[in-house]
């Protein structure tokens, strides 16, 4: 998922594991923008179709979403949130998360979600000073894991600084970094800031 800051990248990664957990899969949610409980907490909203906004507020949208989570309890022991340290973990270091969790539900991750992969490092030290290589290596690292193991991975990049303004429609030409990213995904989309500024078309 390609968009500018501000551009839905994080929902759109919310909305996808819990759609996965609402269809059975098991769901890895590696993040390197919030904490676990705040990223815990958007994932529950997205789960129970509430707005966090309203959770917070407490009232009948608490009820309600404690009404709606009894629904759902069957699917919290299927996701496995962890913060990760920005551009100090690499796509080796989620890997090996990923496979720590499986040993421990005796089960496998089916879906791994990054937010987002732009703040992982290569593990090559050779990359280090390339970001265009390390953004290669790292995309390339999530998408060997997904394909050898058949499985899912999803993550986001930030587009160009720029971009994404009212008229401009953002292409796999604007990722901000590297091209590479767009070569090695299977599938990129993009979230385009409507005419009004306020919501996002994919």
């Amino acid at each position: 998922m390609v968009a500018p800051t501000g551009g839905g990248k994080s929902m759109f990664l919310n909305s996808i594991a819990a759609h996965s957990l609402a269809a059975g899969y098991n769901v890895g949610y590696a993040t390197l923008e919030l904490d676990e409980v705040r990223a815990t907490a958007r994932l529950m909203a997205a789960l129970l179709d509430v707005q966090i906004d309203d959770l917070l507020a407490g009232g009948t949208w608490l009820e309600e979403a404690e009404r709606r989570l009894q629904s759902v309890d069957h699917l919290i022991g299927r996701i496995k949130v962890n913060f990760f340290t920005p551009k100090m973990t690499s796509s080796t270091d989620v890997i090996a998360w990923v496979s720590d969790v499986e040993r421990e539900w005796g089960e496998e991750m089916h879906v791994l979600i990054v937010d987002y992969a732009d703040k992982l490092k290569s593990p090559r030290r050779g990359d280090q000073d390339n970001e265009y290589k390390a953004a290669g290596t790292v995309y390339e690292g999530l998408r060997l894991w997904a394909n050898d193991n058949e499985r899912w991975s999803w993550t986001a990049s930030q587009a160009k600084g720029g971009t994404g303004k009212k008229g401009m429609c953002i292409d796999v030409d604007e990722l901000a970094d590297s091209q590479n990213k767009s070569r090695v995904g299977d599938l990129v989309i993009t979230g385009n800031p409507r005419d009004e500024g306020h919501a996002v078309e994919l």
